[in-house]
């Protein structure tokens, strides 16, 4: 699912984190109504509403993704970070 707010940024979730969409068809999953401002998603063949809000932060919840942020970047190397490494004894 791409979900595109105003600010310009798009948010890409899989669908299959979205315990409703379980059991949906394809078909079903794109029947998608937007609600008021854009702040809730409806889809009448599923008999669901979600907020984008609820959304948005699910994906960025909790410790499990910065520990995953943590992961990723501690992976990434370049000469500021080879430099700041030194310049603090590791």
């Amino acid at each position: 699912m791409r979900i595109e707010l105003a600010n310009g940024a798009t948010i890409t979730l899989p669908v299959k984190l979205i315990p409703s969409f379980n059991r949906a068809r394809p078909k079903d999953i794109r029947a998608v109504e937007i609600l008021g401002r854009g702040s809730g998603l409806h889809w009448e063949s599923l008999d669901l509403d979600l907020s984008v809000p609820a959304l948005v932060s699910s994906v960025f919840a909790g410790t499990a993704w910065l520990a995953e942020l943590g992961r990723i970047g501690g992976r990434r190397t370049s000469a500021a970070k080879t430099a700041a490494a030194r310049r603090n004894g590791t």
